[in-house]
């Protein structure tokens, strides 16, 4: 979780796209190890076990192991966890570290801040420094592409300034540097770093402003994958293989009339679709688990009520008697033609 700081600087060397390599900032395993030494002082003294922070360790032992050792098909059925991927559930394994921590910190009671306080300097110190190198280097390691020499020490110098601030009790500059580093991460997102603009001066998007505004229709894209799917999103026009957060069943059903197919198109996807001239339309999973690929025959794109095609390809050679796609715009590769199917 080190390397978010930089997420929104720097991209060169990344893995994935930033949205699947964030994660929550979330001090692990601090959180942990405090909380299991509050419930063991709490059972030192006769006190009651506090149930949250156990169901929240409960709740963070099941993700872990979820993502550290996978589980067997009828368990990750029956938990609801088999279209799972391991990097999304990272992200509420870190919420919940999170929890912890803030629970963990919340049940100190009164004069506990000056015990450490008064603590050894050496021993703060020391497990600041395990703490930030740990976490520091298997940051690296998880991304030695990308992260750089510079990279991993301010990472770890960072890592060292929180874990002593909050292992000598020192709340308010523990407040103080959380709250520079959400500041300095938050205001550097992509989004309020260089805003949209970029999208609708975009002369591809202005295109298909233009069309959509003359007259507006129902919009697919042809051979192009997510985000380029989405162009016609970008401006408000009505496009069918955009991503989609709610399967159009009833549209998808026109296909696929029996269903048999439904557990491909039934979900969450980045719809892909590609116009062929088979005499059968067809679904495929994606290159990837969030992917879905809709092989659309000819014959069917009147099924669908398509009125504008977004493509790379030159689509008139499917011209025929019923069936007519006129070119209206071209830039660069990409073609916008209307589409006339009778």
């Amino acid at each position: 979780y080190a390397n978010s700081v930089f997420y929104p600087l720097v991209q060169e060397g990344m893995a994935y796209n930033v949205g699947e390599q964030a994660m929550v900032f979330d001090f692990f395993p601090r959180g942990i190890l405090l909380a299991v030494r509050r419930l063991a002082v709490n059972r030192k003294n006769g006190r009651k076990a506090d149930s949250l922070l156990i169901g929240l360790l409960a709740v963070n032992l099941f993700f872990f192991l979820f993502c550290v050792t996978g589980f067997p098909d009828f368990l990750a059925r029956f938990t609801f966890m088999s279209n799972c991927p391991t990097t999304r559930v990272l992200v509420i394994f870190g919420y919940a570290n999170i929890l912890i921590l803030i629970r963990s910190l919340a049940m100190r009671e009164w004069g506990e801040e000056e015990t450490l306080r008064r603590g050894t300097l050496r021993t703060a110190v020391t497990a600041a420094v395990a703490f930030a190198l740990s976490v520091g280097l298997l940051a690296c390691l998880c991304e030695n592409g990308y992260v750089t020499v510079w990279m991993a020490g301010i990472e770890i110098l960072a890592l060292f300034c929180l874990a002593f601030a909050m292992l000598r009790g020192r709340e308010k500059g523990f407040a103080l540097l959380c709250g520079v580093l959400a500041v300095f991460t938050g205001l550097l997102v992509n989004p309020i770093q260089k805003g949209a603009d970029f999208i609708y001066e975009s002369p591809l998007v202005q295109a298909v402003a233009e069309v959509n505004e003359e007259k507006e229709g129902v919009w697919m894209t042809d051979c192009l994958s997510y985000p380029m799917n989405n162009v016609p999103l970008f401006v408000g026009a009505s496009t069918i293989n955009s991503t989609s957060y709610y399967p159009d069943l009833d549209r998808w059903h026109l296909l696929n009339p029996s269903g048999d197919q439904e557990l491909y198109y039934n979900r969450f996807a980045h719809i892909r679709m590609e116009l062929v001239e088979t005499g059968i339309s067809w679904f495929e999973q994606g290159e990837a688990g969030d992917r879905l690929t809709v092989f659309l025959d000819i014959r069917d794109i009147g099924k669908m009520g398509v009125d504008y095609v977004l493509s790379v390809n030159d689509l008139e050679i499917y011209n025929r008697e019923g069936l007519q796609f006129t070119l209206l715009k071209q830039v660069e590769e990409y073609r916008i033609y209307q589409v006339e199917a009778g």
